[in-house]
C-alpha cells in the first residue's frame, strides 16, 4: 500500500486535532432534542432530552432530600443520582473546554512553522487546558458518562427505589452514538502520533529551531 503524502497526513492531523469538537456538537445537538421515555406499569413518562432528564433528576433528588418523610433508600438514591448529575456536567464542561481549546491551539499552531515562537505559545495554551497525551486521551472518554446517564438513573430506579421501569428511545441511544464518538476521536489521535512527529505537529511538544 503505497504510503500517504506529507500534504495528506498534515490534513489528517489538523482533521484530528478538530474532531473532538465537531463530534461534541453533533452529540450535543442530539443530547439537546427529546428522544427518552421511560415505561413504568401502565403509566409512559413524556419525552425527554438527555438534559431535561438530568434536571429533572436533579430537581427530583433535591426534593426527596428536603422531604420529611424520606426513606433510607429514597435519601442513597437521592445522594447518588445528585452525584451523578453533577460529574455528568463536569465531565461535558471540561470535555468541551478541551475540545474548543484543541480546535483553536491546533489551527493556530499549524498555520505557522513549527519552530516559531506563535506555533509554541499555542501549543503552551493547549497544554494549559490539557497538560499531556495521556490527560488528553481521558478527556476524550468523559461524553461517555453524560450519554450513559439514563441507564444509570434506570439501574437506581430498580435497585434503589423498586421501581419496575423500562428506558426508551426514538432513534439511536446516546450511549451507542457517544462511544463511536470516542473510538473516531482517539483511534484518529493515535493512529496519526507517529505521522505527527514526522511531520512536527505534535501539540504537546515544543519545536525550537536549531
Amino acid at each position: 500500500m503505497k504510503p500517504l503524502s506529507s500534504s495528506a497526513r498534515r490534513a489528517l492531523i489538523r482533521f484530528a486535532y478538530l474532531l473532538p469538537v465537531f463530534s461534541g456538537m453533533l452529540l450535543l445537538i442530539y443530547a439537546l432534542i427529546p428522544h427518552l421515555f421511560f415505561v413504568y406499569g401502565d403509566a409512559i413518562y413524556n419525552t425527554q432530552s438527555p438534559f431535561e432528564l438530568m434536571q429533572n433528576t436533579w430537581k427530583e433528588s433535591q426534593a426527596l432530600l428536603n422531604g420529611a418523610e424520606a426513606s433510607a433508600k429514597a435519601v442513597m438514591f437521592s445522594f447518588t443520582m445528585s452525584a451523578v448529575v453533577i460529574l455528568s456536567w463536569v465531565f461535558t464542561a471540561v470535555y468541551a473546554t478541551v475540545a474548543i481549546a484543541s480546535a483553536i491551539c491546533s489551527c493556530i499552531a499549524f498555520s505557522h512553522r513549527p519552530t516559531e515562537r506563535e506555533a509554541n505559545r499555542a501549543k503552551r495554551w493547549m497544554q494549559f487546558f490539557c497538560p499531556n497525551r495521556v490527560l488528553y486521551i481521558i478527556v476524550n472518554l468523559l461524553p461517555l458518562l453524560p450519554a450513559a446517564f439514563p441507564y444509570i438513573l434506570l439501574h437506581f430506579y430498580r435497585t434503589q427505589m423498586f421501581y419496575d421501569m423500562s428506558l426508551h428511545h426514538m432513534g439511536p441511544p446516546d450511549l451507542v452514538l457517544a462511544a463511536v464518538a470516542v473510538l473516531l476521536n482517539l483511534a484518529a489521535f493515535l493512529l496519526l502520533m507517529p505521522a505527527q512527529n514526522e511531520e512536527h505537529m505534535d501539540m504537546f511538544r515544543l519545536y525550537k529551531a536549531k
